[in-house]
């Protein structure tokens, strides 16, 4: 099930292929180490069509289908371990999140708005308490762009979003009329 993105439009789409595009440009597209050796490729033109024209299910699904993903892992104790069920998704709903929340951070720039909200775009069986309570906060734009263009990856220093599976994501605030 893909995240529901509030915010999402053919400005914030512009936006989303500009940060992807800049990322490329600059070596700093994060590249998971679950995808197959020599991806990345595929993974920058997936990312750039589903930025375009589709969404992170979508993602998700050609992942599947053109088989990138390595079979075993290896966890945090060093040891290897099939992959998990979820790495398509998990891969496919953090990144292209990433990346709509960089493009709904500069649609909120452009029209002059102080805040964007933090929202659950998918339910989750069990969601962390940090998650939980990050619902509803509001945030500058452009100190989370900043966060999350120099933070490639899963952790920011703002903690948005709030790690793997998490389904917070953002949307626009629009100021009193």
């Amino acid at each position: 099930m893909s995240i529901n993105k509030k915010s999402l439009c053919q400005n914030v789409r512009k936006h989303m292929l500009a940060e992807l595009n800049s990322d490329i440009l600059a070596n700093n597209l994060y590249h998971s180490p679950r995808l197959i050796n020599g991806s990345t490729q595929v993974w920058h033109d997936l990312l750039r069509l589903a930025v375009e024209h589709h969404d992170d299910e979508w993602l998700k699904n050609q992942i599947l289908q053109l088989n990138l993903l390595n079979s075993s892992t290896i966890d945090k104790n060093g040891k290897f371990s099939s992959m998990p069920f979820n790495a398509a998704e998990t891969l496919s709903d953090g990144e292209f999140n990433r990346l709509y929340c960089r493009g709904v951070c500069l649609e909120a720039m452009a029209n002059a708005e102080d805040h964007v909200e933090v929202y659950r775009g998918k339910d989750v069986q069990n969601p962390r308490t940090s998650s939980q309570q990050a619902v509803g906060n509001k945030i500058s734009p452009s100190t989370l762009l900043q966060d999350l263009r120099y933070n490639p990856g899963t952790d920011t220093a703002l903690g948005l979003p709030p790690g793997p599976n998490s389904g917070l994501t953002i949307k626009r605030v629009k100021a009193p009329s």
